[in-house]
């Protein structure tokens, strides 16, 4: 028995709370897109900044970048500039070491002055060492007077400063048997620098060369402390007694050596210290040297003999 007041089949009309619970999932929606809308808005600015961040951060990597770049191109061209005599700085040590070069048949004697300047300011312990050599003031053989330049490579180094056995084995320093590295500010940046000779890291003493070109390979390995101001004539006639092995055909001998006078320039010292060159007159006729081979062969080592021997037998 059904007491229901409900007509069959009436359509039935909806209430509040149905339209309330029908506008609900569409209202959440709206809410939930309003929501990521505003929340992608704020990442969009959040972005924005990070990214106009990541700008001004890579913007001032590269000027600390450039900056770099320029201060390291300047400490470069200041040490060049220093090797080469072009820096504007008030001159170091000047000493002066007189070279002659012996009579033999095919060149006369020569002779001449080479003039270095000291980079005390860079190398003191070095330079100290060296100038102390030059003067004798320490006694006990430890000077450069009556040594030779045992290693002549053409076109690399002469070498020099065996106070002991003048072929390169031995040598001293005036602090003991050798010395530390001072440091490698200064590179091998071309002719005439000046620097020491060690077979090994911190084992400096009295040995030394004289750079003939630039020597890339010794930068970090060698010290350089100081260059020569004045002497390439001679320098560049030690060179012709080089050999391809190192072993000069004669023996150039360091006939006495000193201190400069402190002056205001480089060039003034030059002026008052340079001494009078002379340059060997080599023989240029094969005859003549072939004549001289009959007698003196031993002055000759194997490559000049064998040019020779054609002339032997028509002289």
């Amino acid at each position: 028995m059904n007491f229901s007041t409900k007509k069959k089949g009436a359509k039935r009309v909806g209430s509040w709370r149905d339209a309330a619970a029908s506008d609900a999932p569409a209202a959440k929606s709206a809410k939930r897109d309003e929501r990521e809308a505003g929340e992608d808005a704020d990442d969009d600015e959040d972005d924005g900044a990070d990214a106009f961040a990541r700008l001004k951060r890579d913007l001032a990597e590269r000027e600390r970048i450039k900056a770099q770049r320029a201060k390291q191109l300047a400490k470069d061209e200041a040490v060049v500039a220093r090797t080469r005599g072009e820096a504007e700085t008030a001159p170091g040590v000047h000493v002066w070491l007189d070279v002659e070069i012996p009579k033999r048949s095919t060149h006369d004697a020569g002779a001449g002055r080479l003039i270095f300047e000291l980079f005390e300011d860079i190398c003191p312990r070095t330079c100290k060492n060296f100038a102390a050599l030059i003067t004798g003031e320490k006694g006990d053989g430890l000077h450069f007077k009556g040594t030779v330049f045992h290693k002549v490579e053409p076109g690399k180094a002469i070498s020099g400063g065996d106070i002991d056995k003048g072929d390169g084995t031995g040598g001293r320093s005036v602090y003991g048997r050798d010395f530390e590295d001072e440091n490698h500010r200064l590179k091998h940046t071309n002719a005439g620098v000046l620097s020491m000779l060690s077979r090994r890291p911190n084992a400096n003493n009295s040995q030394f060369q004289v750079l003939l070109d630039e020597r890339p390979d010794l930068d970090g390995r060698q010290v350089v402390f100081g260059r020569l101001v004045d002497g390439y004539a001679i320098l560049r006639e030690i060179e012709k007694l080089g050999t391809v092995t190192g072993a000069p055909k004669e023996l150039a001998v360091v006939s006495d050596c000193g201190v400069c006078d402190s002056a205001e320039t480089s060039d003034a010292i030059v002026q008052k210290y340079r001494g009078d060159l002379v340059v060997p007159n080599e023989v240029t006729d094969m005859k003549t040297m072939a004549k001289n081979y009959r007698n003196k062969t031993n002055y000759y080592d194997n490559s000049t003999r064998s040019a020779l021997f054609s002339w032997t037998t028509s002289c």
